[in-house]
């Protein structure tokens, strides 16, 4: 695919009504999201009939690039509902299919890692893990929906 057409397909990707500043919610132009998968892809071949996961995927500008130019499956995941509803909205609009997740994504990753996580200054070498954050995360599997 050639970097004009998926910047032109992006271009009726809507984006946030009321962006939540406190959540970093910043749009991804058109422009830059062509730019960054075509980089992906044309420098690494990691786009093109692999597994895309999206994380923060706001309003989907980066799944539906990653849809555009050949990923075999994209899951997005974002914190906010209505987000994900724009990112819904966008994916029927632009027939793209991926699964979307309602969750906080830093406590996935965290749970991520304090299962790798061991003490090695530990003469026992004790696995440790961790604070966990406060608030645990709303998993929310729900294939092709946002909330």
């Amino acid at each position: 695919m050639k970097l004009r057409h998926l910047q032109s397909s992006l271009e009726g990707v809507r984006a946030f009504d009321e962006p939540k500043y406190q959540l970093e919610q910043y749009p991804t132009s058109p422009q830059l999201a062509a730019s960054m998968v075509f980089a992906i892809e044309q420098g690494y071949g990691d786009i093109k009939g692999k597994a895309v996961a999206d994380l923060g995927c706001g309003c989907g500008m980066l799944t539906i690039a990653t849809h555009e130019a050949g990923a075999s499956y994209n899951i997005g995941f974002d914190v906010d509902a209505d987000a994900l509803r724009v990112c819904k909205e966008n994916l029927r609009e632009h027939d793209v299919t991926a699964d979307l997740i309602q969750t906080d994504i830093r406590c996935l990753l965290l749970s991520l890692s304090s299962s790798n996580n061991t003490n090695d200054n530990d003469n026992n070498n004790n696995t440790t893990t961790p604070s966990q954050p406060s608030q645990q995360p709303q998993q929310q599997p729900n294939p092709g929906n946002a909330p």
